[in-house]
């Protein structure tokens, strides 16, 4: 199990508990984050149509630890309200 299945299928259980506004946004973003990860592996599948599963997972892996960060500079906490 993927770590974003992972997260998912606690969002779920969480949803289960408790059905407040940001636990929906949480498995909003979750199912996000994993359609954008299936939606990668179609794109790479497209594209080399000869390489295997494992080298298909490969480059999607590469895909997923080494893309740049959406704003540059320091990462910081947000402060909760």
């Amino acid at each position: 199990m993927t770590s974003c299945e992972l997260a998912f299928t606690w969002a779920r259980t969480l949803g289960r508990v408790e059905r407040s506004a940001e636990a929906a946004r949480f498995q909003t973003a979750l199912a996000l984050a994993e359609t954008g990860v299936r939606l990668m592996r179609q794109s790479l599948r497209r594209r080399h149509p000869a390489a295997s599963d494992a080298e298909v997972d490969a480059m999607l892996r590469h895909w997923l630890t080494s893309r740049p960060m959406d704003a540059p500079g320091r990462a910081r906490m947000l402060s909760s309200r």
